[in-house]
C-alpha cells in the first residue's frame, strides 16, 4: 500500500516512487525540534518501530512511540538509541565526532538521513567557514564510517525569522544591516517532509545530496512585509550599519562567534547583488513546489504578535448617587 505522508502529498510517497519499501525501525533525533517533530508526525503509523531521541524527561514527544533519552556527547547513550536502528534521522551536532557514526554503525544501523546545510555546497573547502567546515566533516563522517546517507542541505530556513520575533512583539521593526539583501527561505516542514521521504523510500534517495529551498527568493524587506500582513500589523524595516549587526549577532542569549556573524553579514552584502539559485531537488524528491513564504508567516503569526493586554472586568454600572468601588 502507498503511504500518506500528508501535506498536500497525497496518496503515495510521490510520482513514481516506490511503494511498499521495507522499512522495519527508525530513530529520529531531536525529535522535538522544529523540524525533527515534523518527521516523527510522518513516520508515525508508518513504521513497525519508531524510536525518538530526546535530551531531557522534560521533553514532550511529539507522537507516541518508543522514547529514550540521549546527548551526542554521551556515547554509551547514543549506542543505546541507536541499537536495533536501521534507519536514522541526524542533525549536525555543534561539534561533530566521527565517533558517533562509527557508534551507529557498530549498533546495525546502514541508512543516515543527515540534515546539514546548503553552505558545504556554496562555500570552497579553502574559505575556512566554519558553519560549512562543520557539515562538511559531519557528512564525511558518515561516508568513512560505511553508511548509506542522504544529505539534506537546506538553505536558508523560515523559522530563522523567528530571532526577529521579540524586537517585532516590543517595536514592531526588524533592524537589518542590508534590507534588500535576498534569500531563499524553506519551511522546516517541507526538510521534515523530504526526511520523511528518504527514511522511507531510502533506495531512491540513497547517496543523494539534496539543496533545499524556497520556491522564490524574497527580499528581507519582503520577508518583514509578509509576517506584518499575516500577523496584522505595520513593520518597520529599519537599516542598520553593518557593524551594528555583527555586534548584535556576537552578543546576548544565542550570540553566535564573531567570525560566524562577520560572514553572516558579508553574505547579506553579497546577496544585494546576487539573487540566490532556485534548487530542483525538492520539487524532484517530492513532486511539488515548496511552501511559499507567506504560508509560514501565516503558520507563525503569533510569534510575532505583541502579548495581550489583559482587560478588567466591567461590571454593571452604579445606580444613581451611589458610588462604585472595588475595594
Amino acid at each position: 500500500m502507498a503511504r500518506s505522508l500528508g501535506r498536500r502529498i497525497g496518496p503515495g510517497l510521490r510520482p513514481g516512487a516506490r511503494a511498499g519499501v521495507s522499512v522495519d525501525a527508525c530513530l529520529v533525533t531531536g525529535a522535538t525540534g522544529g523540524i525533527g517533530r515534523g518527521v516523527a508526525l510522518r513516520l508515525a503509523g508508518q513504521v513497525p518501530r519508531l524510536r525518538l531521541l530526546v535530551r531531557g524527561s522534560s521533553s514532550s514527544p511529539p507522537v507516541d512511540a518508543e522514547v529514550v533519552q540521549g546527548d551526542f556527547d554521551d556515547l554509551p547513550s547514543m549506542a543505546r538509541a541507536f541499537a536495533g536502528m536501521r534507519t536514522v534521522f541526524l542533525y549536525t551536532p555543534v561539534r561533530p565526532d566521527a565517533r558517533l557514526l562509527q557508534t551507529a554503525a557498530e549498533q546495525g544501523v546502514r541508512h543516515v538521513v543527515l540534515l546539514s546545510s546548503a553552505s558545504v555546497a556554496k562555500v570552497a573547502p579553502g574559505e575556512r567557514n566554519p558553519v560549512a567546515e562543520r557539515h562538511r566533516a559531519m557528512e564525511r563522517y558518515v561516508r568513512d564510517a560505511g553508511l548509506g546517507s542522504t544529505c539534506l542541505r537546506p538553505d536558508t530556513l523560515a523559522s530563522n525569522c523567528l530571532s526577529w520575533a521579540e524586537e517585532i512583539r516590543t517595536h514592531r521593526r526588524v533592524s537589518v544591516p542590508y534590507p534588500s539583501s535576498l534569500r531563499n527561505p524553506i519551511h522546516e516542514d517541507d526538510v521534515a517532509l523530504i526526511a520523511a521521504l528518504a527514511m522511507l523510500d531510502g533506495d531512491s534517495l540513497r547517496s543523494r545530496s539534496l539543496l533545499l529551498t524556497g520556491p522564490a527568493p524574497l527580499s528581507i524587506r519582503d520577508q518583514v512585509a509578509a509576517i506584518g500582513r499575516a500577523s496584522g500589523q505595520a513593520i518597520e524595516c529599519r537599516e542598520i550599519a553593518a557593524q551594528d549587526a555583527i555586534d548584535r549577532m556576537a552578543q546576548g542569549p544565542g550570540a553566535l562567534a564573531l567570525d560566524v556573524a562577520r560572514r553572516l553579514v558579508a553574505y547579506m552584502e553579497k546577496t544585494t547583488r546576487e539573487v540566490p539559485a532556485v534548487a530542483s531537488d525538492f520539487f524532484e524528491a517530492a513532486g511539488q513546489a515548496p511552501k511559499a513564504f507567506s504560508e509560514w508567516a501565516a503558520e507563525h503569526a503569533e510569534a510575532f504578535r505583541p502579548p495581550k493586554v489583559p482587560t478588567l472586568a466591567v461590571g454593571p454600572a452604579p445606580a444613581p448617587g451611589t458610588f462604585h468601588s472595588e475595594i
